[in-house]
């Protein structure tokens, strides 16, 4: 039978009794924690999406590791013979520490890092694309297209390293499948801007 502290009984009790006195509500910290990570997923969306938001939560996407989710273009390009090459692998990672700066060992690194070695599963790659389609849809056309051209492009180097003579000059069938899939995600919203 464990003794309890009388000093902390007495503490305990004191607040107890300050609390409804002042009016306060006990602190839900894990309310305020979650309410603090959509405002920060929010900010690094660049739009407000209550619902998409929601989902990125539920499916353990973090401010920390939002930055690998930009990334699943050229994820998706690589995995798209079925396995990565380390030159692929090398230009995924390189990419994306050029691109935003993410580091070694950062949360969004390791991520990253284990798409590379496993593929991501359906539900990050939807919301990848859930995420590219409202992206997409809140730029004016100048944007949207500068967006498009960003991220087909980095794909399509990622296609070109493992292909042809010497990791020259050709992209395989299933790449190119993936490359035309990734232009769909943006095709909607570019159709009527051309």
């Amino acid at each position: 039978m464990s003794r309890s502290n009388p000093d902390i009984e007495a503490l305990l009790t004191a607040l107890k009794a300050e609390i409804p006195a002042s009016g306060a509500r006990p602190v839900n910290f894990a309310s305020d924690v979650r309410a603090t990570e959509r405002e920060s997923l929010m900010d690094l969306c660049g739009f407000e999406d209550d619902a998409f938001l929601e989902k990125l939560i539920a499916n353990g996407v973090t401010s920390n590791s939002f930055a690998a989710l930009r990334f699943i273009p050229l994820v998706l390009v690589a995995w798209s013979d079925g396995e990565v090459h380390e030159d692929e692998r090398e230009a995924v990672l390189q990419a994306t520490v050029d691109v935003t700066g993410i580091g070694w060992g950062t949360r969004a690194y390791r991520l990253l890092s284990s798409w590379l070695e496993f593929a991501p599963d359906e539900r990050m790659v939807a919301l990848w694309r859930e995420y590219a389609l409202a992206l997409s849809a809140s730029l004016d056309p100048p944007a949207r297209k500068t967006l498009r051209a960003r991220i087909l492009g980095d794909a399509f180097k990622v296609a070109q390293v493992s292909g042809g003579l010497l990791g020259i000059g050709r992209v395989n069938d299933s790449e190119v499948r993936a490359l035309d899939s990734l232009e769909e995600v943006f095709t909607p919203s570019d159709a009527a801007d051309d």
